[in-house]
């Protein structure tokens, strides 16, 4: 049965995912972060700045290749 739920972490370690571990660590709070204001104690449109956002992208993308990579499809996908 796939494994269900937002922890990028556990989901990494399942997936033996050492090398993207660094951005699952980095994106994993953000997730909760972005849904539920309250849990940053800030609006997310004011807890986020420029930086931190194309931080989070850049994490992003690195994880999606990773999975195209594995998953064996093309950019273009």
């Amino acid at each position: 049965m796939p494994v269900k739920g937002h922890n990028l972490i556990k989901l990494g370690k399942i997936l033996e995912a050492e090398e993207i571990m660094n951005e699952l660590k980095f994106l994993n709070p953000h997730y909760t972060i972005a849904r539920y204001p309250n849990a940053a104690n800030a609006i997310p449109s004011e807890a986020y700045t420029e930086e931190i956002a194309k931080r989070c992208i850049e994490a992003a993308e690195k994880v999606i290749n990773w999975i195209k990579n594995k998953a064996n499809l093309s950019e273009s996908t």
